[in-house]
């Protein structure tokens, strides 16, 4: 199964909906209210929107663009997302928001940013106790030597996403990122 199938398929099942296979064709349906009045949601659905509704995210990168374009991609998943334009603005709001007892849930890194780097400002996250609970980091990369799986592991980091990512590859690496928070 490729991997616009596989997504497509895990969107529809996010969604309420139900996919089958038979032969050469795949076939899905999806729930539809369109003719009820308001109703509560199923568990299911309610569970699916509550997923990223409380969740924190705090972008760091030194290119605007790049920023922006995260924070459209996950404000369309519904999260709410705080930017740093580098390495000490990003340490400093997580230390912040952490005092605040209102910390992230996942910090987006960029690795190469002036000043502290992503993997300088990871080490450090890692070496505060006063930041608790740990955020899930995801590391962005528009290099082709990204930081080495062993190191990724050792500073918490569940997925490194190479420039220019698009919504499918945020919202897999946010599900990997919260799967292994939640363990």
């Amino acid at each position: 199964m490729g991997l616009n199938l596989y997504l497509a398929t895990h969107l529809i099942r996010q969604l309420g909906g139900e996919v089958s296979k038979q032969e050469n064709t795949i076939s899905f349906t999806l729930p539809c209210n369109c003719r009820e009045k308001k109703s509560t949601p199923s568990q299911h659905e309610s569970t699916h929107k509550n997923q990223y509704e409380n969740m924190r995210i705090l972008i760091a990168d030194d290119n605007t663009t790049c920023r922006k374009v995260l924070r459209q991609q996950c404000q369309l998943l519904g999260i709410s997302v705080i930017e740093a334009g580098d390495g000490l603005e990003a340490l400093a709001m997580i230390r912040n928001e952490t005092y605040l007892n209102r910390a992230f849930d996942i910090i987006i890194l960029d690795h190469h940013m002036p000043g502290l780097k992503g993997l300088q400002v990871a080490e450090r996250i890692n070496g505060d106790t006063s930041i608790d609970p740990m955020p899930a980091i995801i590391m962005l990369t528009g290099v082709s030597n990204p930081p080495s799986k062993y190191q990724s592991s050792k500073l918490g980091i569940s997925s490194i996403l190479t420039k220019p990512v698009t919504r499918f590859t945020v919202q897999r690496a946010l599900i990997k990122a919260l799967n292994k928070q939640s363990a």
